[in-house]
C-alpha cells in the first residue's frame, strides 16, 4: 500500500473523530504533510529530507512518520496515542501554571 493511501486513512479517521488538522498544499523540503493543530502533533511521509523535518519539528511539536513498513492500523494507533500525549502534557503544564497563580495570590495575601 502506498503511503499517500495510508496518509487519506488517517486523514478519513480525523475526520469521524472530529479533530481538527491541517495538510499542505504544496510540499516544501523538511515540512510536515499532515498537521493536527490542537495537538501539535507533525505527520510526514518518510522521504529523503526526514534528517531536516525532525529537526525542525522536534522541540515543541510531536514529529510522526509513516514509513512503508507501518500499516495503516498502526499508523492510526501511533497517531492517536501521540496526540493523548500531547493532551496529557498540556492539561500538565496548565494545571503547573494555575498551581503558580494560586502560590503567587497566596504569597500577596500573606504580606
Amino acid at each position: 500500500m502506498k503511503n499517500s493511501t495510508k496518509l487519506e486513512k488517517l486523514k478519513k479517521y480525523l475526520d469521524e473523530n472530529n479533530i481538527s488538522y491541517k495538510c499542505r498544499r504544496k510540499h516544501r523540503n523538511g515540512h510536515c504533510d499532515l498537521y493536527v493543530i490542537a495537538a501539535k502533533v507533525s505527520v510526514k511521509i518518510e522521504g529523503d529530507d526526514d534528517e531536516i523535518f525532525y529537526r525542525r519539528h522536534k522541540c515543541g511539536y510531536h514529529p510522526v512518520f509513516i514509513r512503508k513498513s507501518d500499516t495503516p492500523k498502526f499508523i492510526i494507533e501511533k497517531v492517536y496515542n501521540t496526540i493523548y500525549d500531547s493532551m496529557v502534557r498540556q492539561q500538565r503544564l496548565f494545571e503547573k501554571q494555575q498551581r503558580k497563580k494560586e502560590a503567587l495570590k497566596n504569597e500577596k495575601r500573606n504580606r
